[in-house]
């Protein structure tokens, strides 16, 4: 196990080594501007990358924050647009987390955020104190628990909020013959913990538990979920961070769940087109991060809808559903924030039906759907969707 003050150390190396890149480079052209999706709601320049650029150098040097500084730099959603738009490709985005993850493990983060962090080191769930709420879903809906090759993680989201996603995703590998199981014990891979709540810390006990729980059941993968959180922590950062302080995590270990889905379709007849129109919102790490993770989710969405609509909001870089950090953060400028973006969203597409990917996006989408009392549109994971194609074709 790699302990906290190690990650706290490797964070720590980690930004230094960046900071004066950003303090060199980047020329504060405010390119990045137009293309920030909390900038694009609140029209307020604190809500941009380069400000937060600058309090994360002030981070750097030591210089204390005032509370506009933390607002401003954990209102950053990780979306990675204002990678795409900055003529040195800077990985904003994941300077600005270094940045968040040490002062989140300083303690200096929203109150929200520190608490619910607390919750989390007991139980190493991103949501709940209590484990046996993140497994319930597995003795109510009757979850392959013998060993199998793949070990399915579910998002925090699915386990606690949306157990019947949790479950739809279940019936999902039994009706592709994905020789699946799950486990009491792996709940959480820590992605939420890593990303949402910017403690690494945490979260590589919460992996290397699910690590521990793969072995033990024999199974040679473990599934990524759709959340991006996971994906970014355990396809990207963990790795990062292992190599920083002389470990190592078995990279190949891990497989999403998309990649996974697509793979088996292959080798399949292609379901029923069930959908005459719908569309298709490709979520930040997916559609960007992991490009050809997004190629494998269009020919899965392909294969069940008729028409896809695709990138209909003011700026072809942005593809953020204001989830991130901001579902974790209970402050009410946080609330604010995620809800503008989400609305935004939702109110760009004609399709009565949004096809999501990541279950941030699915709880961020629900979200907005309700606030703004759109009865008319429907938000679905791309997995249950398919799951209904699925099953419908079989009762042909």
């Amino acid at each position: 196990m790699i302990e906290a003050k190690r990650v706290f150390e490797a964070v720590k190396s980690l930004f230094e080594a960046l900071a004066p890149e950003y303090e060199d480079i980047c020329l504060q052209c405010r390119l990045c501007t137009p293309v920030c999706p909390t900038y694009l709601v609140t029209g307020d320049r604190s809500y941009t990358p380069w400000r937060r650029i600058e309090v994360a150098l002030r981070v750097f040097r030591g210089e204390s924050l005032n509370e506009n500084d933390i607002v401003a730099l954990f209102t950053c959603t990780g979306c990675g647009a204002c990678t795409l738009a900055c003529p040195f490709r800077l990985k904003i985005w994941f300077f600005l987390h270094l940045a968040k993850c040490i002062l989140a493990m300083r303690g200096k983060a929203p109150l929200s955020l520190l608490k619910t962090a607390q919750a989390a080191e007991k139980s190493l769930h991103s949501f709940t104190a209590d484990p046996q709420q993140a497994t319930y879903w597995i003795v109510e809906g009757g979850a392959r628990r013998e060993g199998g090759e793949y070990l399915y993680v579910p998002t925090p989201v699915e386990n606690t909020f949306y157990t019947e996603e949790a479950i739809a995703k279940a019936r999902l590998f039994e009706a592709l013959d994905i020789d699946y199981t799950v486990s009491l014990e792996a709940y959480d891979l820590g992605g939420n913990i890593a990303i949402d709540l910017a403690r690494p810390d945490i979260a590589f006990k919460a992996l290397e538990k699910c690590l521990r729980e793969a072995e033990k059941l024999g199974a040679k993968y473990i599934v990524v979920s759709e959340c991006g959180a996971d994906h970014k922590w355990a396809l990207t950062f963990s790795n990062l961070l292992a190599r920083e302080v002389g470990e190592s995590i078995p990279s190949k270990t891990f497989v999403p769940v998309h990649t996974l889905i697509e793979k088996t379709l292959s080798s399949r007849k292609p379901p029923i087109k069930k959908m005459a129109r719908a569309a298709l919102f490709s979520s930040c790490t997916i559609g960007r991060h992991y490009p050809l993770l997004y190629n494998y989710l269009k020919n899965v969405t392909v294969s069940i809808v008729e028409q896809l609509e695709e990138k209909p909001w003011r700026h072809r870089y942005n593809a953020c559903c204001g989830g991130s950090c901001l579902n974790v953060i209970r402050e009410k400028w946080a609330r604010d924030l995620r809800r503008r973006i989400g609305l935004e969203r939702v109110s760009s597409y004609k399709s009565q039906t949004i096809l999501v990917p990541c279950t941030k996006c699915y709880i961020s989408f629900k979200q907005a759907l309700l606030f703004a009392r759109k009865r008319d549109k429907k938000v679905k994971l791309v997995t249950t969707a398919l799951l209904e194609t699925i099953r419908a074709r079989e009762r042909r």
